[in-house]
């Protein structure tokens, strides 16, 4: 049980299991987007690599394609943009904000009901449902009362070292 985990327990009156779950969820979801950035760049450098040689082949053939090499020049240009990305994001130890929500969330929106009011109030209640779900932070209960505490930086760059937070 670290430091993290008792000021966090203290700080929002949750019993400490709910704490230590919150900081392991916290730092499951930042090491899996690490990884994910990771895997992304390799990705994109098999790609661009592809794509190049693809390239080469095209404008050293004996009948050189002019529609064939500029689609192939377009579509490097979009690789090494992805690919880009992705490295800027390693470079710099970051990631992306992580967006919450899903696909039958979404679906959820276009579902209607034949009563007007009815339809209303179940389009109102979906719209907070749906806010809540992307709001990027934990919002499942008993991690409601995390959030505001968890989203600070000191708490974040102790999540991200957690042995920072042992003396």
């Amino acid at each position: 049980m670290g430091a993290l985990e008792r000021h966090l327990s203290s700080d929002t009156t949750l019993p400490l299991r709910y704490a230590q779950d919150a900081v392991q969820e916290a730092q499951d979801l930042i090491r899996a987007r690490h990884q994910a950035m990771q895997d992304g760049l390799t990705l994109w450098a098999q790609r661009v690599k592809k794509t190049r040689e693809r390239l080469t082949a095209l404008r050293a053939s004996s009948h050189p394609h002019a529609r064939r090499t500029a689609g192939q020049e377009r579509k490097l240009a979009h690789q090494e943009e992805r690919r880009g990305f992705y490295q800027q994001h390693v470079e710099a130890g970051t990631f992306p904000p992580v967006v919450f929500g899903t696909k039958k969330r979404w679906l959820d929106r276009f579902k209607t009901l034949d009563d007007p009011i009815a339809e209303q109030a179940r389009q109102q209640a979906w719209r907070e449902e749906w806010d809540e779900s992307r709001n990027g932070r934990l919002s499942r209960p008993p991690y409601a009362a995390l959030c505001s505490w968890m989203s600070s930086p000191a708490v974040i760059s102790v999540i991200r070292h957690p042995t920072a937070c042992n003396p």
